[in-house]
């Protein structure tokens, strides 16, 4: 719908921009020739002969021909693009849903055109927001989404993708809790992923050395609030989990690998549980 408007909007603007050569040109008489070209042309050359009028009527046609195809292969390629900004914003507006509405992240990595894709599916239970977004990374490309804010209640889907040629994704996100004084950081490198509740202060790379290995980060807070696990196979189908929790705020991370294309899955589920 939006891009018949601005083909609408288009098409005219290119025609007024294109014509007023013709409108400027002295007028043409019932015979295809311009009254004053006419007298210039007898003034100065007394034939009129020279100049056949059924040419410049064919130059004329042909010049007009040329330059309709022209507007019509540059509407096209606008038409082409309006498109693909239109199915971006769509695709967009998309990956925000409220909890009762699901959303297939196993559906959006099968989207994505490369082998070695990593999808990430945060899912906020909570009664506040996950902000303060951050993200690292050390190699690979956002695909598709990279929110910002997961509202609470709703969630949330981003795709990474490799550099082409290069080497899968991998990096750190995290997200402030609301207000409960600590951020959420995810850390993914080929088998290595590990999550884990750290205070509002630290920095992204705080968690990052466990890309060495899980043994190669000390986590200052108590053991049940971070979590690593370091064989992960990209090779084979499998599903492994890692729960996490600070007080009664709790994250789970789903890490589901498929063989074919060789996609990690990747579900981060943010809830509290009180007991």
């Amino acid at each position: 719908m939006a891009n018949l408007f601005w083909k609408a909007l288009l098409i005219p603007v290119l025609l007024q921009c294109s014509f007023p050569s013709f409108a400027n040109v002295d007028t043409l008489n019932s015979e295809g020739v311009t009254e004053s070209g006419k007298d210039r042309h007898w003034q100065e050359n007394g034939d009129s002969d020279d100049i056949s009028l059924q040419q410049l009527q064919e130059n004329y046609n042909n010049n007009t021909l040329e330059l309709m195809e022209f507007i019509k292969s540059l509407t096209t390629t606008l038409s082409k693009r309006l498109d693909i900004l239109e199915k971006n914003s769509l695709s967009k507006s998309t990956t925000s849903k409220p909890l009762n509405e699901s959303i297939s992240s196993g559906d959006i990595a099968a989207g994505v055109p490369d082998d070695y894709s990593l999808t990430v599916e945060i899912v906020n239970y909570l009664d506040v927001e996950l902000t303060d977004y951050q993200l690292f990374l050390g190699f690979g490309l956002i695909h598709q989404g990279d929110p910002t804010v997961v509202a609470a209640k709703t969630r949330e889907v981003v795709t990474f993708k490799r550099v082409p040629y290069g080497a899968a994704p991998h990096g750190v996100l995290l997200y402030r809790v609301g207000d409960t004084g600590v951020s959420l950081h995810l850390v993914f490198y080929h088998a290595i992923f590990a999550v884990g509740f750290l205070e509002n202060k630290a920095l992204i790379s705080t968690i990052w050395p466990i890309w060495e290995g899980c043994n190669k980060y000390t986590h200052s807070g108590t053991p049940d609030s971070m979590k690593c696990i370091g064989d992960i196979e990209i090779r084979q189908n499998q599903i492994r989990n890692l729960t996490i929790h600070h007080g009664p705020i709790y994250t789970k991370l789903t890490i589901q690998t498929k063989k074919i294309h060789h996609r990690w899955i990747l579900t981060m589920e943010v809830f509290k549980l009180d007991t």
